[in-house]
Order: structure tokens, then C-alpha cells, then sequence
């Protein structure tokens, strides 16, 4: 409602399609990208070019408000920033590495709602974890769950270490 730069991360690009989807028939009006593996060289390149001129460490193009549904696509090698990450669960090491996509840069603006960084996981309500099974071990999963369900919090870089030693 106030703004900010959310990605929401999902593990197959089905997945992502299908909430890319979800999302703008909710929120039509609201800067919302997909950006996955499945798209041609060219196009990907052209994401990610976008990307990094609005979640870079330029601050000149970022958005109030911008949503951007992805694969692991963006896990590593981009310098991109963002206020808020939805993630679908994976293992402990790349939920991680993921996480360093949130308040990546100094002195960017931020909502207040958004001045802390968070990572919010989504996790199955059983023990099946659909697709992402075909991706990861179970077995990593279940482990990885386990340890966010018994972190509220995680501290980084200190609690790395320990955490995925856990899993």
C-alpha cells in the first residue's frame, strides 16, 4: 500500500507463471515483471538489463512500487535490492542466498513497514512439497523446514554457519 520492491520467488517457472498470473488479475495496476529461465536469450537479457536499472545499486529508476515474480534466476549474480522477499521453500543454503537479495544496497529509501529486512518462506502444509521435490532432496527440505520453524529470526552472516551445518 505505501510502496516497495517485493520479490516473490518460486521454484519451478510453472509456479511462477501461474502466481505471475494470480497476481495481475489482483493488482493490474501495479508495476508487476516475470522474469524465468524459459524466456529466449534475448528476453532474458533485456530482464535483466531492467532489473538492474530499477533494483541496481543506481537508485535514479527505482520504482515506489514494483513486484517481480521469478525463478532462481535471480538467487545469484545480480545486484539487484529488494525491500521484502517472498520465497517458496528450498535449502537452507540458498533460502540464504537468497535472503541477500534484501536490503542489498546502502541508503536506499524504504517504507518504514519495510526498513527491517524479512524473508517470509512458504511452506507447505504437509509433507509434500509438489514440484520443488523434483528440484531439491525431500530430505533437504524437511530439514530446512525444520530449522525455519524453529528460527524467528536469523542473523546474518552469524547464524549461516550453524544453520546449515542443522541441515
Amino acid at each position: 500500500q505505501n510502496g516497495g520492491c517485493i520479490c516473490v520467488l518460486m521454484n519451478t517457472v510453472k509456479k511462477a507463471q501461474e502466481v505471475y498470473r494470480n497476481l495481475q488479475q489482483v493488482i493490474p495496476d501495479e508495476e508487476l515483471f516475470l522474469f524465468h529461465s524459459q524466456y529466449t536469450v534475448a528476453r532474458r537479457k533485456e530482464i535483466e538489463d531492467e532489473c538492474i536499472a530499477k533494483l541496481g545499486p543506481d537508485k535514479s529508476q527505482r520504482p515506489k512500487k514494483l513486484i517481480l515474480v521469478a525463478t532462481q534466476v535471480v538467487e545469484q549474480s545480480l545486484d539487484i535490492d529488494f525491500d521484502f522477499l517472498i520465497t517458496e521453500i528450498a535449502p537452507i543454503d540458498l533460502l540464504l542466498q537468497r535472503s541477500g537479495r534484501l536490503h542489498r544496497h546502502a541508503n536506499t529509501i524504504r517504507t518504514p513497514e519495510l526498513r527491517s529486512p524479512e524473508l517470509l518462506v512458504v511452506l507447505p502444509k504437509d509433507d509434500n512439497y509438489g514440484a520443488s521435490e523434483f528440484i531439491y532432496y525431500k530430505l533437504f527440505l524437511e530439514r530446512t523446514r525444520e530449522v525455519v520453524l524453529s528460527s524467528k529470526y536469523i542473523h546474518i552472516p552469524e547464524d549461516i554457519p550453524g544453520m546449515v551445518e542443522q541441515v
